[in-house]
């Protein structure tokens, strides 16, 4: 009874062609943590034992002069070099000034090597997005005060208006009488 439910429970994530539909896996839980995709496994099958002699070959190929085997062996024995951490303060990103010296400094950071141009094109793009946000934050407090002043002019202005328009009825129950 209860693989009834389960198999109209499959049949509920495919479509009408039977394809999964979009954002659901055939999987759910996923792959088991620490498996290995077959072909890994087949392919260390075949080298477990000739692992040492393979690389003694490739070392032996490097010593000839090939460039390839030279390569291969360095990349395994030397990884490939990381760019050191650079750490830049952005802080402090209230108003202009903050924003140019940021800038300044990313601009350096790049110069002196620390820094990637993508990284440091990414790092200006984020700090001037920060700017618009902070931008768009003031033009709003801006307007809500305007809004304000406004609300209370016209309140004032309103005001005005009734006195008005008391005065205008009393002097024309003044002429009237």
């Amino acid at each position: 009874m209860s693989k009834q439910p389960q198999s109209e429970s499959k049949k509920s994530v495919r479509d009408k062609n039977g394809h999964w539909q979009r954002g659901v896996s055939g999987n759910p839980e996923g792959r088991p943590q620490g498996s290995r995709n077959k072909t890994t496994m087949a392919a260390m099958a075949l080298l477990e034992g000739e692992a040492e002699m393979l690389t003694q070959r490739a070392i032996d190929a490097a010593r000839g002069g090939d460039m390839s085997a030279l390569k291969l062996v360095l990349d395994r024995i030397i990884p490939p070099r990381r760019r050191p951490l650079v750490q830049i303060d952005l802080e402090k990103l209230e108003d202009f000034q903050d924003a140019t010296d940021a800038h300044r400094r990313v601009i350096q950071a790049a110069m002196d090597g620390g820094l990637s141009l993508d990284e440091a094109e990414r790092l200006s793009k984020l700090i001037n997005d920060h700017m618009q946000a902070v931008d768009l934050g003031e033009y709003e407090w801006r307007a809500q005060r305007y809004l304000n002043a406004l609300w209370r002019r016209s309140g004032e202005i309103l005001g005005c208006w009734k006195e008005l328009k008391q005065v205008i009825s009393r002097s024309v129950l003044a002429r009237n009488t």
